[in-house]
């Protein structure tokens, strides 16, 4: 009866997955220690072909220049950074002209005349006290988007 090592057993003793009677095997049998060993060498010999093959090519062949000049990490940078200074003092100079139809104030008080009557001037009084927001506040909310355009502040709605 054969008790030796397989093949594949002796290729998990080379990659280190081999159990420990296979490992009692190799220690006390001197035809698998020797088999083993020759396996081992064939694999070593093929790996130093391997490498001494790619050092032979990658000698062989000389290094490549890029076809554009590299340019060094700061320069970039610091175009990036004169492109954001740019559009940063754009910004700073268009946000005004655009904000300020929106942000002029606006006539809150109505003009009443003195000499109206009483029903004038509790229509007046009326629409006063059911605005959706006070007087002081009309300004801020033409910054605030509304929901139906068609709507205005102030007055009965």
């Amino acid at each position: 009866m054969n008790n030796h090592l397989t093949e594949d057993q002796v290729a998990e003793y080379i990659v280190g997955r081999s159990a420990r009677a296979e490992l009692q095997h190799i220690a006390g049998c001197k035809q698998c220690r020797s088999e083993v060993e020759r396996f081992g060498g064939t694999i070593a010999a093929f790996r130093n072909a391997v490498r001494d093959r790619i050092e032979t090519r990658v000698a062989s062949h000389p290094a490549h220049l890029p076809p554009f000049p590299v340019q060094s990490r700061t320069t970039a940078v610091s175009k990036w950074q004169w492109a954001l200074a740019g559009a940063m003092m754009v910004i700073i100079a268009v946000v005004p002209f655009i904000t300020r139809d929106r942000l002029m104030p606006q006539e809150v008080v109505e003009a009443v005349p003195a000499e109206t009557n009483p029903d004038e001037l509790m229509d007046a009084v009326y629409r006063h006290l059911s605005r959706t927001v006070p007087a002081p506040m009309e300004r801020v909310m033409v910054l605030i988007p509304d929901e139906e355009p068609d709507t205005k502040s102030g007055g009965v709605q």
